[in-house]
């Protein structure tokens, strides 16, 4: 699939993992805790059937354009999770986090040839596997420090080891308590 279509599923499909403010063009909300008995029965019975050893599950609810997406954030078996769904309660996407070693050894040194010569120096993070029902995709999570560029970042690769997005991390300040 071509990289700039792949960008478009991520968009329409990963939005609410992706927005948190960043992409302001979409005019989304942050992310809103949701409790269980406010999620819709068929996406809690997606992921009791799909995940039966799901531990504590955490939902969010997201509007994009006046379109409601949930979020369940939980692991399974050990692994950690993020399933996505849109507003029909139809899956839209799965994150997984991963080893970057988990990665097909070929794709992955492809990723960190393209990594070097984007940013030289780089502190990988975490790696995360996004799959939607036609593609799959890494996410690379990356500290760096050089001239140009300061902070973590999200950086994207098809499952052919091709360069689509890389997206700074905003991280939001807590707000101070004066109160003693």
């Amino acid at each position: 699939m071509d990289p700039k279509a792949i960008l478009k599923v991520i968009l329409l499909c990963v939005v609410s993992l992706l927005c948190n403010s960043r992409f302001s063009n979409l005019h989304a909300q942050t992310d809103v805790d949701v409790k269980v008995k406010d999620v819709p029965a068929a996406i809690k019975n997606y992921i009791n059937q799909a995940y039966p050893a799901a531990g504590k599950i955490r939902f969010f609810k997201e509007i994009i354009n006046d379109t409601v997406l949930y979020e369940a954030a939980f692991k399974n078996k050990e692994e950690k999770y993020e399933l996505i769904f849109l507003s029909n309660n139809q899956l839209g996407s799965t994150k997984r986090q991963i080893k970057f070693g988990e990665i097909n050894d070929t794709i992955r040194k492809k990723v960190l040839y393209d990594l070097k010569k984007r940013y030289g120096s780089f502190t990988l993070i975490k790696a995360k596997e996004i799959k939607t029902n036609a593609d799959k995709i890494y996410e690379i999570k990356l500290k760096l420090k050089t001239p140009e560029k300061k902070g973590f970042f999200e950086i994207y690769y098809t499952d052919a080891g091709v360069f689509i997005l890389e997206q700074e991390e905003i991280l939001k300040s807590i707000p101070a308590n004066n109160t003693f």
